[in-house]
């Protein structure tokens, strides 16, 4: 295992990126003072995890990035990357390759990457544990260090043999276990005060917890008679909701029999009503029938006198014609002319007769189609009807015939009186005789013919005025017979009282209805109560709420409710409790009882913890003495070497103490005192031909040679996988520097040599040579040359 590369961008006078590559032997970097040569072994020391700026020559750890130079801006960041060869595992690490690589910006912010990956410091330190590699590393021995050792206090030497005997992290374990125990301790101290006050606490929540518990029985036995007296209420309760849904049921079906008998009556009382009320219509409808068959024969009778007029006017009319006639045929014979006044009387007398028939004819016309309008099929009304027709026909006719002939008669008379003027009074008689004549004829006829019309009439209305009084006499007939039987009026009277005392009925019914509702729903609502009450007391007991199945005597019943009332008594004599007691008791013997199991774990934690801190006290007094009887068999060699004919040693001294512990001796220390004080190493040397003399008055060539002697002396206990020594034979003369690469040789062959320097003799010696020089702009160049 050796250091393969180191990479540098932007550190120090590195701006660039930089690789420097190594192998196994000794590499020797060189360059004048200024070149930057020892930014190298700064930067190994900062990758590695130094966090001393002091350490790395610097104020602050910003001062290791790149501040520029002539026409060089600055570097934002500074990243050292080193490269160790791990094919021989000798790291914890599964990678035949280690890349630690720590960047750091201006604004502060860092860090680490193990093989491209971030991590923490913590990390680093791990995988370089065991390998004498890290922060306090005796590995890199920078500018200074070497008069640093000769100087440093016996305890600072000690720290470099334990580094080398990796006791860190041992001493790392302590530490956690002795801040564990301390911890431990604390929190046992802690679980002693509050289980004794948690064990003080449990007497009076027991005292509590059982006066809950009987409480707690009395309660339950109140519970359990009050069940039963429930049970036994729940019984009662529901036979009387049946009673009494069973009454409301049959108060509800005597409530629809009487609306049923009401609905029957109304249904009955609305048949008479409408029963009545045609009965009411055909007897008016009969009795006006019957008013209008009086009304018509009386008004028969009347144009019966006017037909009989009527008829003796015809007669006078016919008797005056035959009369007019009979002096016409008089006149003829005479030669003579009738008078034309004895002509137009006949007319008149003609006209009103035949005026007074049709008058007569048409009253008995619209009487008679009156009384065919509520006749049904009489037939001698309608023959009547019939004839009267005709007869009207016959009139119509005969008026029109008058007429013609009153209007010739006077065309006649206007003709006879021009004639005569013209002819004379002879042809005029002659010819006024012809036509009264021809008038007479006429108008006999036309009194004849109203003869037979007037009979005609008058028989059609004799026959009416029969038909009528036919129909009449079967009105009155059938209007009796309607008005006889039971009076409708008196059915719906009685109809009525029916109704009413229905109605009467159904009132009392609808009021037993809501009279038997009401007592259902209150003993339903008492029901429900009791039920409720009965599933309350139930689950409290854990009990099917189930009604009692047999009825309790009143004998039960009281003896119940006297316990009811023995267990509150008793109940208020233990006054007010704590019903959570029990629990909290419980709660608090359970807590109790995880306080002892947590202060038996405290204890073991304890006693394994000082176990912990025994082990690794153990383990580094025993580490650290293998490795201080090393390093001090080795100083007495390697002083051998280089200070020939003299002799040194290493002893350990307690601090503030003149007694000094000789290599290999157990220490006369109290085991109490051990950890609070631990012996420092004392370093000796007697070089040739003089008395035992004290550090500080050696020369600064002997102080080098002592402090190199002591390194290598720690190096050949506990090899390093390569060491980079900056600087550390400058103030060795020439004959010294050959015995400190002689050592180096011989120790190559265990570990890689990195060693920066500026002297001849060191860069021979190179198997690998690296040149630093730094031109004007203050950037470090590297030159490399592999030697034979």
């Amino acid at each position: 295992m050796h250091l393969r590369s180191i990479t540098m961008k932007g550190f120090k006078s590195f701006p660039d990126r930089t690789r420097l590559e190594f192998g196994p032997g000794v590499a020797v970097i060189v360059g004048p003072n200024g070149s930057g040569k020892s930014n190298v072994t700064d930067a190994v020391l900062w990758a590695l995890g130094e966090q001393s700026p002091l350490t790395v020559r610097g104020q602050t750890m910003q001062d290791v990035i790149f501040s520029g130079g002539a026409g060089l801006p600055s570097r934002g960041f500074a990243e050292v990357e080193i490269v160790i060869d791990n094919s021989e595992q000798g790291l914890q690490s599964e990678f035949s390759e280690i890349a630690i690589q720590r960047r750091l910006d201006r604004g502060g912010e860092g860090e680490y990457r193990l093989n491209g990956a971030r991590c923490r410091l913590i990390d680093v330190a791990e995988v370089l544990s065991d390998s004498g590699l890290g922060k306090e590393m005796h590995s890199v021995v920078s500018q200074g260090r070497v008069e640093g050792i000769i100087h440093s206090k016996p305890a600072d030497r000690r720290m470099l043999i334990e580094e080398a005997a990796g006791l860190g992290k041992h001493r790392k374990r302590r530490r956690r276990a002795e801040l564990k125990l301390r911890r431990t301790e604390e929190n046992l101290s802690r679980a002693l005060d509050v289980e004794r006050e948690a064990r003080s606490r449990l007497r009076p929540l027991k005292r509590q917890a059982e006066a809950a518990d009987l409480h707690a029985r009395l309660e339950r036995q109140s519970l359990e008679a009050r069940f039963e007296l429930a049970a036994d209420l729940a019984r009662d309760a529901g036979a009387a909701r049946v009673k009494a849904e069973n009454a409301a049921r049959q108060a509800r079906v005597g409530y629809a029999r009487a609306e049923q008998g009401l609905a029957a009556v109304a249904v009955r009382r609305k048949a008479a009503e409408q029963a009545f009320a045609e009965r009411s219509q055909a007897r008016e409808t009969l009795s006006r029938s019957l008013f209008a068959a009086t009304t018509s024969i009386d008004r028969i009778d009347v144009r019966l006198e006017r037909i009989h007029d009527a008829a003796a006017t015809a007669a006078r009319v016919e008797e005056r014609c035959r009369t007019g006639v009979a002096a016409i045929e008089e006149a003829e014979r005479a030669a003579g002319a009738v008078e034309p006044d004895a002509v137009g009387l006949a007319i008149d007398r003609l006209v009103e007769a035949e005026a007074a028939a049709a008058d007569a004819v048409d009253a008995a016309l619209v009487q008679l189609r009156s009384l065919a309008a509520h006749a049904d099929a009489d037939s001698a009304l309608g023959g009547a009807l019939g004839e009267v027709v005709r007869a009207d026909g016959a009139l119509d006719r005969s008026r029109a015939e008058l007429k013609a002939l009153q209007e010739a008669l006077d065309a006649g008379a206007e003709d006879g009186g021009a004639a005569r003027r013209a002819a004379g009074e002879a042809a005029r008689r002659s010819e006024l005789r012809v036509q009264q004549g021809e008038v007479f004829e006429a108008l006999l006829t036309r009194a004849r013919t109203l003869a037979v019309g007037v009979g005609a009439a008058e028989r059609a209305l004799a026959e009416a005025l029969s038909a009528v009084s036919a129909r009449r006499e079967w009105l009155h007939g059938e209007l009796g017979e309607r008005e006889g039987g039971v009076e409708p009026g008196v059915e719906l009277r009685q109809l009525a009282n029916e109704e009413a005392e229905l109605q009467s009925e159904l009132k009392l019914a609808g009021e037993a209805v809501t009279q038997a509702e009401v007592l259902a729903q209150q003993a339903r609502d008492g029901a429900g109560e009791l039920e409720v009450e009965l599933r309350r007391l139930a689950e409290k007991l854990g009990f099917e709420a189930e009604p009692a199945v047999e009825a309790l005597d009143d004998e039960q019943r009281e003896a119940l409710r006297m316990r009811v009332e023995r267990i509150a008594r008793r109940r208020e004599q233990l006054g007010p409790v704590n019903p959570l007691a029990r629990e909290e008791y419980e709660r608090e013997v359970a807590r109790v009882e995880e306080l002892a199991e947590q202060r038996s774990d405290l204890e073991t934690a304890l006693v394994e913890l000082e176990q912990v801190i025994a082990e690794a006290d153990r383990q580094i007094r025993r580490n650290f003495e293998e490795t201080f009887a090393a390093t001090a068999r080795n100083f007495e060699e390697v002083i051998g070497e280089l200070f020939p004919g003299g002799h040194g040693r290493l002893r350990l001294v307690k601090p503030d103490s003149p007694r000094a512990v000789i290599a290999g001796e157990e220490p006369e220390t109290d085991e109490d005192d051990e950890h609070e004080a631990e012996p420092g190493v004392e370093v000796e040397v007697t070089p040739a031909g003089k008395s035992m003399r004290r550090l500080s008055l050696l020369s600064g060539g002997e102080k080098t040679l002592v402090a190199l002697a002591f390194l290598f002396a720690v190096f050949l206990a506990r090899p390093c996988p390569f060491y980079i020594l900056d600087e550390v034979e400058a103030a060795l003369d020439d004959r010294n520097i050959d015995r400190f690469l002689k050592l180096v040789r011989r120790c190559s062959e265990r570990a890689q040599f990195i060693v920066v320097t500026h002297q001849k003799r060191t860069m021979d010696a190179a198997d690998c040579l690296y040149g630093v020089s730094m031109g004007g702009d203050g950037v470090s160049k590297v030159v490399s040359r592999r030697l034979e």
